[in-house]
């Protein structure tokens, strides 16, 4: 019968060693050869994920609102353009019929990332202690209590948002890479907003001005630039550009220095690698050795700073909810005050009325 032959057939295979030790050698080789194939997938995945590049939500200090599990980073971007105008604090939105509420209600679990800096005067800046300070991380926090949701912000450089390069601008590689949500405190103006959509402002517009050393102060005026050497902040809508524009020169009139900081840019003018520099009073704790210029106008179709997203980003629509939500309960108006008390030693917020 069948089992009477299979189980002689097994027996006298167990009673060949040399076929045991096949069988045994066989097995081996094989585990030998998973093993390696599932170290070689985990290796490549060390490799890939060392290739990406440094996302600063990585590597940097940020601070979570709210109880976070877990975060989107928005891949699919849906939603329709819209551009808001703010004078009066209304947005206009596009939402083809869908319920707004449910719209917002999708990202409750999302995790938005703002991008700030270290040197933006009473906005945002460093504290004895290395902590980040100032309206703008008031105003984060504030706003997603307010909304529910759950928020970090995530220091890096200006250049990181928007970048300066020659006579170019462009979308720096933290917005192109969608390492944050949104960029802090960015002007709207033609050149960004070929790249990027913007929500309502939470300042007034705030001017630019040309500043230089009292000790030379007869020497400078400030729509005579040609051939001085300019300081600009790297990234900023102080720009070489609108400079330019307002003193009816060219570029190519004088030469452009930029830097990363306020701090950099004045030890450069102090040290004279540098004439004048362009920025507005309100970024920096104006030193009583610096002479301030005209008013220039950088802005772009009255509107104050803003936060700057991509265009069709779902996250537009619910900052600009609660802004709004904080203008009609006052509580915008309260905490912009209290800012300006707070940090009046760093500059000064151009408050909403």
């Amino acid at each position: 019968n069948i089992n009477d032959a299979l189980g002689s057939a097994i027996k006298g295979l167990l009673d060949d060693e040399e076929s045991i030790q096949f069988l045994v050698s066989e097995y081996i080789m094989k585990s030998i050869i998973c093993l390696a194939l599932l170290v070689a997938a985990v290796s490549g995945f060390g490799i890939e994920r060392r290739m990406q590049g440094d996302d600063p939500r990585k590597s940097h200090h940020h601070f979570y609102y709210g109880d976070v599990h877990h975060h989107h980073r928005f891949e699919d971007h849906h939603g329709q353009k819209s551009h808001h105008e703010d004078s009066d604090h209304s947005s206009e939105e596009h939402h083809s019929g869908e319920d707004k509420e449910s719209k917002h209600d999708d990202h409750k679990d999302d995790v938005f990332y703002f991008a700030v800096g270290d040197a933006f005067g009473a906005y945002e800046f460093i504290d004895d202690k290395g902590a980040l300070k100032g309206f703008h991380p008031d105003l984060i926090e504030a706003l997603c209590a307010k909304l529910g949701y759950k928020c970090a912000w995530v220091m890096d450089k200006y250049s990181r948002c928007w970048e300066t390069d020659g006579d170019y601008e462009y979308p720096g590689v933290g917005m192109n890479a969608d390492w944050y949500t949104a960029c802090m405190g960015y002007w709207p103006y033609p050149r960004r907003l070929n790249s990027f959509n913007f929500t309502l402002s939470y300042t007034k517009v705030e001017p630019a001005n040309v500043f230089w050393l009292e000790s030379r102060s007869e020497d400078f005026q400030t729509d005579d630039i040609k051939g001085l050497n300019v300081g600009f902040i790297d990234g900023w809508s102080t720009s070489k550009h609108c400079l330019a524009r307002e003193t009816g020169t060219s570029i190519e009139d004088f030469t452009p220095h930029l830097f990363d900081n306020h701090h950099d840019m004045i030890a450069a003018l102090r040290k004279g690698k540098i004439d004048i520099f362009l920025s507005g009073h309100h970024a920096f704790k104006v030193p009583d050795d610096l002479h301030e210029g005209n008013d220039f106008n950088c802005n772009y179709n009255n509107r104050g700073a803003a936060f700057m997203l991509k265009y069709g980003h779902p996250a537009i629509d619910v900052i600009n909810k609660g802004l709004e939500m904080m203008y009609n309960d006052g509580s915008y108006h309260k905490l912009c005050k209290e800012a300006n008390e707070k940090y009046g030693d760093h500059g000064e917020i151009h408050c909403i009325d």
